[in-house]
Order: C-alpha cells, then structure tokens, then sequence
C-alpha cells in the first residue's frame, strides 16, 4: 500500500523564470516544487518520479501553450489523472471555459494574490478524500487526488420553449 509523501510535489511551468521564482517561494514552505520553462519540458517532467501531484500550467508559451500541453498530458495513461490549475494572464470567460472544458481543475488569474492560491491549494487537500478510491495503480493516495465528477448525459427531454410574449396573429388565407 503507498504511503503518503509529507510533502506533495507540485510542478509549475512557466517560460518565465520570474512567475516560476514567485510561485515556488510561496509553496516551497509545504511543497516538494519542481519548474519547467517550457511545454515539451513539462511533459518530460510530469513522466518523471516523483510524478507531481499537481501541475500549475501557463496557458501562454512559445511553441506549445498550455492548452496544448493539458492535452497531452491527458492523452498519457501516466499523467492524465494528474490535476492541473492554469495560472494565466488570460483572463476572459472564453479562455477559462475553454482550459475547464480541457479537463483543467482550476484556472487561476495573474497577477494571482499568493493567498487565492494557497486557498486553491486547501480546497484541493479537501477535497481529496472525496474522490479517493481502492483501486491499484491509482492516484488515490495521493494528497491531490482529484478527478472532476463524471457527469451521466442527461436522458431527459428538452425543456419548453418559453411562452411568446405577445399574441400570434392568424393570417388571412389569400
């Protein structure tokens, strides 16, 4: 049976060595931190044992953008069940409909405030047992153990279409 690391790893990437100084400074206190600077890099990172326990991805990078990077990552029977948290100057609802819909877990915006973010990082911890199961190989025990619920397609019939406001006139035969 595994044991539980005391300290989770927690892969950030990033092309810029700033936003990857700030965010390993704040989580290196609890975190085992590891960096990559590119996309191709985190995969090769993310394949690597430890593997992270979570994945804090920039959407924006040369070559490969975090979008692409996510889904890589879910394409490998080896990295898929791994969460990701986008953290990313792109702060529209289309860019983060569109890094949920990826199967990102989170999506958090810069310039982030390190208390939003250790928060995230609780709710992951919280969560975790939520989601826990008992089968080998998985990632169970892991402290970020986390897998979106999967949600069965709805087998219902479409709702109504909403009654017309104004009355509709009969035409008059020609």
């Amino acid at each position: 049976m595994p044991t539980l690391d005391p300290q989770p790893t927690i892969l950030v990437v990033d092309d810029t060595a700033e936003n990857i100084a700030v965010l390993s400074g704040l989580l290196k206190p609890d975190y085992r931190v590891r960096a990559a600077t590119s996309g191709a890099r985190a995969l090769e990172v993310a394949a690597l044992d430890p593997r992270p326990d979570l994945i804090l991805l920039d959407v924006m990078m040369p070559e490969m953008d975090g979008y692409d990077v996510l889904g890589a990552l879910r394409a490998s029977p080896r990295s898929r069940d791994i969460p990701v948290v986008f953290v990313t100057a792109m702060d529209g609802a289309e860019e983060e409909v569109r890094g949920l819909d990826l199967g990102a877990a989170d999506y958090i915006t810069k310039p982030f405030r390190p208390a939003i973010v250790l928060a995230r990082f609780e709710d992951f911890e919280a969560i975790a047992p939520r989601y826990a199961d008992s089968e080998p190989g998985t990632r169970s025990a892991t402290p970020f153990a986390f897998a979106p619920p999967v949600s069965a397609p709805c087998t219902c019939a479409p709702p109504p279409p909403p009654p017309r406001p104004w009355p509709v006139k009969q035409r008059r035969a020609a």
